[in-house]
Parts: structure tokens; sequence; C-alpha cells
């Protein structure tokens, strides 16, 4: 045992007067490479094109020694990464990323290390969230400024995403994905197809948003009064202009027409200059593959994983689908946001209008790339999304959704109602559930919870669950009260005290302390709040042509950059 330990740490020292000579050799290959530079260093550097004159500078100078070090930087690299010294693989990496910044692998390698292990070093969410926000920069403002639209670090970045941001069991995850909601909102508050549509076609820059209408003139009269219009905080800042400047400028010749195309110009210029996206995408990416909301996590896993159009995904090899679907299906789970920081309210439920894409998906894999997992995967969706849409009201949805899986999985005698009673017990109770009782209890509280949030929909869903297993159960044992439920009504009213007791924002206990009643579900021929949410049964058959973009999303893919591009 001691001799291994010596023949090791012989070992160690050997690398280490290897290391240092090379060190020695690039230093006096760069001192020599230089001193016949000259006048003529700056040209030589920017033969480099790209690349800042330093790291170009670096490049020239090692010469044939760059590999050398290079390799042995990988070398020491290794040995960290083996000792858990994370921090110190940091500046390795970044030495390396200076002399091989055209190597993919060291910028996935950096971030991976960055989003992961340091992160993880860290107990609490806010230090994990900025090490993440870090990898993501390094990627997205780095990485692909180097090497322009490369899949591996488009790819890397899209698994940030799933992985990090979107982690199903990091206890940080709910931090991650309101910090970067938080980011987005600044440029698309609502995350938004109809914002997208806004301000994708936003002018590129400042010359170019100046030919618009009176805007060059209402610019520079604005700089006479001291504003800056085309500064996001000045812009956001009305309130602070004083009465005499907000009417000179308003009684300007095309001043409202122009407030809107700044305000399109400065949320697309934000999107590109902070986060690194491309408006112009982001809106290809969500008719092709959405709808989704921007702000949370699922769109932008798409977004940088996606190489084309969802024709040439479904036709993809199967390894290069599974991210993709995968955000698509968390998306129809738990892709909408409900997002008012100003009450602390943070809450994530299901996106309907996906659905008519994966069912698309599915039924494609079916006919043209079959496999034992794709079938598994189908009759999983299957029964989720009809369960799912039940819960939301969409009864007609969910009934054509069951057609589907009845006819490849079930056989013909399956009724509706006891399919959807199995299928919400196993999908949206699972192991939460032990009998019938916590299964309608637990349903009530769900529905005072949707309730409380103004989703009469979704509430309306879960109520009429809780009632349908509450009838069929005390229809079950009616002739033996000692196996009978409680009043359904005195169920209720168990599920709003524990409502009350839970952690739920104070706005919220004050919308339900008027909604005790269970006559409050009973809004079947009540008009619900739909603006925001499509007909179902047009999302399900995937057939929305509200406009020309939706139609015919090929005509807007002209010349679309990939991300990095």
């Amino acid at each position: 045992m001691i001799e291994s330990n010596t023949e090791k740490s012989n070992f160690k020292i050997l690398r280490g007067i290897i290391f240092f000579l090379l060190v020695v050799a690039a230093f006096l290959n760069q001192k020599y490479l230089l001193s016949g530079l000259g006048s003529h260093a700056k040209e030589k550097t920017e033969m480099k094109s790209g690349l800042p004159p330093s790291l170009a500078l670096t490049t020239i100078a090692l010469g044939p020694l760059r590999g050398l070090i290079a390799n042995a930087l990988w070398w020491r690299v290794s040995e960290q990464q083996e000792g858990g010294n994370y921090f110190e693989i940091i500046q390795l990496a970044d030495w390396i990323t200076a002399m091989q910044p055209d190597n993919p692998r060291v910028w996935t390698f950096q971030a991976w290390n960055m989003a992961y292990n340091v992160a993880y070093e860290f107990p609490d969410a806010n230090s994990k969230w900025k090490w993440i926000y870090r990898a993501y920069r390094l990627l997205v403002f780095e990485a692909l400024k180097y090497n322009r639209g490369n899949n591996e670090i488009r790819k890397e970045t899209a698994r940030i995403f799933l992985d990090r941001i979107g982690s199903a069991v990091d206890p940080g995850a709910p931090e991650f994905k309101k910090r970067w909601a938080e980011l987005v909102v600044k440029y698309i508050p609502g995350g938004s197809r109809a914002e997208l549509k806004l301000i994708s076609f936003a002018p590129q820059n400042e010359q170019s948003l100046r030919k618009f209408f009176e805007l060059d003139k209402i610019l520079a009269e604005a700089e006479k009064l001291g504003l800056n219009l085309l500064d996001r905080d000045t812009f956001y800042s009305y309130q602070k202009w004083t009465d005499k400047d907000k009417k000179k400028l308003s009684d300007m010749p095309g001043y409202e027409k122009s407030m809107v195309i700044i305000d399109s110009f400065i949320r697309a210029r934000g999107l590109r200059d902070e986060l690194g996206l491309d408006p112009k995408r982001m809106l290809y990416i969500d008719v092709e593959y959405g709808p989704f909301d921007w702000r949370l996590f699922q769109a932008h896993v798409v977004y940088w994983a996606a190489k084309g159009s969802f024709r040439e995904f479904l036709d993809a090899p199967a390894p290069e689908q599974v991210m993709i679907r995968q955000a698509m299906t968390s998306s129809f789970l738990d892709g909408k946001l409900l997002f008012q920081p100003e009450y602390g309210v943070f809450v994530t439920t299901g996106n309907f209008k996906i659905v008519g894409k994966l069912h698309d998906y599915y039924e494609y894999m079916m006919i043209h790339g079959y496999s034992k997992q794709i079938d598994a995967l189908h009759k999983s969706f299957l029964e989720q999304a009809a369960a799912i849409l039940y819960t939301f009201n969409q009864i007609d949805a969910a009934k054509e959704v069951f057609e589907h899986y009845k006819e490849g999985y079930a056989n013909k005698d399956l009724d509706f109602e006891t399919y959807i009673s199995e299928s919400l017990y196993k999908t949206l109770h699972n192991t939460t559930t032990a009998n019938n009782k916590v299964l309608v209890e637990s349903s009530l509280f769900q529905a005072y919870n949707w309730l409380a949030t103004g989703d009469i929909q979704r509430a309306t869903g879960y109520a009429n669950f809780a009632k349908m297993i509450w009838r069929k159960h005390q229809a079950k044992y009616g002739d033996n009260p000692a196996r009978r439920l409680p009043p359904l009504e005195d169920m209720m009213r168990s599920a709003f005290e524990k409502i009350m007791a839970s952690g739920i924002a104070p706005e919220f206990k004050k919308r339900l302390g008027e909604s005790t009643s269970i006559k409050e579900f009973d809004v079947s021929d009540e008009k619900a709040d739909t603006g925001e949410i499509m007909k179902t049964e047009d999302a399900y058959r995937h057939r929305t042509k509200d406009d020309a973009i939706d139609a015919n999303p090929a005509e807007y893919q002209k010349d679309l950059p990939n991300p990095g591009e």
C-alpha cells in the first residue's frame, strides 16, 4: 500500500513537471512569435475572424504548442473532477476556451459543470440559480458566438431548461422557474403568441425604426425634452413624465402608432440582447410545435432543441425526439402560468392548446415509427389527456380522446365514466389516495383551490369528478350504511376548511369566503371566461386558423436563423 501511494505521488510530481515545462515552452514560443509580429500584430489577430484580439493573438502566439497545452489542461481538469474540485475546474476551462474557442465540447463541459456540479455545492435555491443562469449565458452569448448554430451547444442549452430549470427532483426547481419567468415577463408579460406576433416583426435596429411613420421626429422632439424613448426605463416610466412633456409629444402626428412600434422594438431588442432569443424564431417554434407559454421552461427546451419544422421533427431519429416530446408533454400537463408577482402568486396549470400537436405526433409515430415504447407512451398520453380534459370540464373533448383509447387499448364494453374514473385515479391521484373517501376529499380540495384562482372551468371539473365518485360509491353500498360515505355537503365543508387553513394567498382566501356553497360548482350553464383558452375540441383536432401565420407557418420560416446564428 505504501509503495502504491509512493508511485502515485511520483506520478503526480512527474505530471506537474511536464505541465510546468509546457507552460515555459509556451511562454518562450509566445515571446518569440510576438517579437516577429511587430506592427503587423493587429493584422494577424484579425485573421481569426469573430475572436477578440486577445484570444486571436493567444492562438497565433502559442502556435503548435496550443494543442499540447490544451491537452495538459484537460488532463488537469480530469484530475480536479475526480477530486470534486469544481470551482478550480471553472478557471481551467476558461483557459481552454481561450485557446480552443471553436471547440464545442469545451463550452458544453464548462456549462454542465456550472449548472450541475457547482450549483449543487450551494444549499439555497438563489445561489444555485445564479450558476444555472450563468451556464445558460455562457452557452448562448459566448459558445454560440464562436460556434454559430452548433447542435451540440444548442442541445446542452435545451438540457439546462429541461433538467435544471424544469427539474422534477431538485427542491430549488420552483424558484428556478420563477426566476426565469421574471426575466421573460419584462419583454413578453403574458408569454403568448399574440405578443410574439407584435414584436417579431419589430425593426431590427434604430436606423430601421426611425423610418416608421413620424417616429424620427417624435424621437428628436423627445430628446429635446430630455427623454430617450429608446431607453427601456424611460419609455416605461410614462407616469414620471411631466404633463407638459406628455402633451407636447401626444399632440404630434403618428404618436400612438409610434409608441406601439417603439414598445415592440424595445421588447424585441431586450429578448435578443438580454436573453439571446430571436423573436421570429420564437414565433415560428410556437406555430410549429406549440402554442406555449414562453414564461415557462418547456417552450425554451423546444426553441433550442428543434432543428427545423414539426414535420422534420417527426422524421428525426428517435433519440433526437426525446427532449422535445418531453417538453411538449410537460407543457400539456403543466404549461400554463398564472403569475402575479405583486401577490406572490406563481401557479402552473395545463396547456390545453398543445394537445392537438401531441396527438399528431403519436398518430404519426404509431404508423411510421412504431415501437413498444411509443405504444406505451401513446397509451399513457390518451389516459392522461382524457382525465385532465375532463377535470377542466371539457367533456366532449375527453370523450373524443376516450374513443381513440378504446379503439386501440380497451374492449368495446368499457364505458366512459368507468374509464374516466380509473384514469383520473391513476393519472391525477395515483398513490395519494387509498380509498374513495380520500379520492373525493382530495378532488374537492383541488376544486376549491382552482376556484380560488378564478379558474372556474377546472374547479367545476374537479367538483364533478368528486360528485361522480361519490354517487357511484353510494349506489354500490346503498344497503350497507357502515361503508357509505358522509353526505357530500359535509365533505365539501371539510375540504373548504382544509384549503382555508392552507398557505394560499390572502386574496384567494377572501375570494373563497364568498364561495362556500356546493352550488358554486353548479355552473354548467354559466359562461366561463375563456378569453385565454380556445375551444379544446378545436385544439384537439389541431385546426387553429385564426390568422395567416397559423394557416401557413412556412411563409414565416424564410431566412429564420437557428439559435446562435
